[in-house]
């Protein structure tokens, strides 16, 4: 089986409503890949250890969850633990895979479905009573509330498993409640992870209908949703053409639009065109042909914001195309609190972005590249593409500090030093 197939063999392709078949998990999960040629990563050449189990360790004692943990693979990890993939495991350096995770996240999911509390100790059921009571907590509604707070907070997963515990083995919470479904917003894939592999079921809708899949679902939840199985209703055209789009599945897209070119025109719940849903070119043309306006305030900043590879980019510069303005310090925003993800980038900077743009304190956007944790991954080749078009590295911001020194100062050198090409 070649790499591309072990990981299709680990993500089965997803059952759709009505006749028609979603891609494979693997597609939703990695747009990108297309091939066993571009399935490059030290992830995709292991996961060929999926041939022997969801549970198989390599040479060296890892698992697919453990290097899906290593290299911050978020929807992958978050995929695994969903399917029951074993937490516990220990490579041979004795190393769990929250121990190898990248990501306080993802550490966080893992820790959590170690089925402990803190120090990894479960706690008995007199014990959770009394520390529900000495949080205020002894009412079933007050604890309900404090979940759903909980669920909406980065950095809280393991705090709401311990109470998520005690519902369920005091007050039988569990997987036909709705708690999942009644947090506002969404909840982020590692979140969503959780609930599923405690049972949740995906098919329930809450008190006023809705589904788990909405229009506002963020969109790496909603991939994580399809790759699981998640079915939308057959009966709701505006549920499928969301499906649709988030799967990116053009074919289906066509057809709905076909049928009724109107719902190119309706709105997210919270006031968006679905335009910010698309993940390709094609469904940005697709919708605009219907109807769309690709001119909508606000509308690229959406798809900026989320960043996170090639569709992205090329829906950025369809709907630059189309019209759209470019958003006032996009790149800024990009580089300095998003993922600076490099397609991105280079897209900005072709449609005229300013490389050479500073912020009250004289920052660059290099300055700003280098301070953000979140763009680590792709912050190399997001300076190059930055300096290629007329960042300075040696530009002081007012503190007399040029990108080159805060390099220096952050232990990044790498990052300001363009890659030799191979001979």
């Amino acid at each position: 089986m070649n790499y591309a197939g072990a990981l299709l063999a680990l993500c089965a392709a997803a059952q759709w409503a009505g006749a028609w078949q979603a891609p494979g998990a693997a597609e939703l999960l990695f747009p990108d890949v297309k091939s066993a040629k571009e399935a490059k990563s030290e992830l995709f050449t292991k996961l060929k250890s999926l041939d022997k189990g969801l549970n198989a360790q390599d040479r060296q004692g890892k698992s697919a969850l453990m290097l899906a943990a290593e290299q911050g693979n978020r929807l992958v990890a978050c995929y695994l633990v969903a399917q029951g993939a074993d937490v516990t495991l220990r490579d041979k350096q004795g190393k769990t895979a929250a121990q190898h995770a990248s990501s306080a996240a993802l550490r966080e999911l893992l820790e959590a479905c170690s089925g402990g509390s803190a120090g990894g100790v479960t706690l008995s059921r007199e014990l959770q009573e009394q520390q529900a009571q000495a949080q205020g907590l002894s009412d079933p509604e007050a604890r309900r509330a404090k979940l759903w707070e909980l669920v909406t907070q980065p950095g809280r997963l393991r705090e709401m498993a311990d109470l998520l515990r005690l519902e369920v083995e005091t007050h039988g919470l569990g997987p036909n409640d709705r708690v999942l479904l009644d947090v506002p917003g969404g909840v982020p894939p590692e979140y969503l992870a959780f609930f599923v592999r405690r049972g949740y079921n995906l098919q329930l809708k809450s008190k006023d209908g809705s589904s788990l899949l909405r229009d506002t679902t963020p969109l790496p939840t909603a991939r994580l949703l399809l790759a699981l199985g998640f079915q939308p209703d057959e009966a709701d055209p505006h549920a499928l053409l969301v499906a649709c789009l988030v799967a990116n599945d053009g074919k289906e897209l066509k057809k709905l639009l076909k049928k009724d070119p109107a719902l190119a025109t309706s709105r997210t719940a919270d006031d968006h065109s679905l335009l910010a849903l698309a993940q390709s070119a094609e469904a940005v043309a697709q919708l605009i042909a219907a109807g769309a306006d690709a001119k909508e305030e606000g509308l690229l900043r959406l798809v900026i914001a989320r960043a996170e590879g090639r569709p992205d980019a090329e829906v950025a510069q369809a709907l630059l195309k189309a019209g759209a303005a470019l958003p006032e310090n996009a790149l800024a925003d990009l580089c300095g609190r998003g993922t600076a993800e490099p397609r991105m980038v280079r897209a900005l900077l072709a449609a005229g972005a300013d490389a050479a743009v500073t912020d009250a304190e004289g920052n660059t956007l290099l300055h700003l590249l280098l301070r953000n944790t979140a763009a680590q991954p792709h912050a190399a080749a997001a300076a190059q593409a930055l300096i290629k078009a007329g960042a300075d590295p040696k530009a002081k911001n007012q503190a007399g500090q040029s990108p080159l020194q805060l390099a220096k100062e952050l232990g990044r050198e790498s990052v300001l030093k363009p890659k030799k090409s191979a001979k």
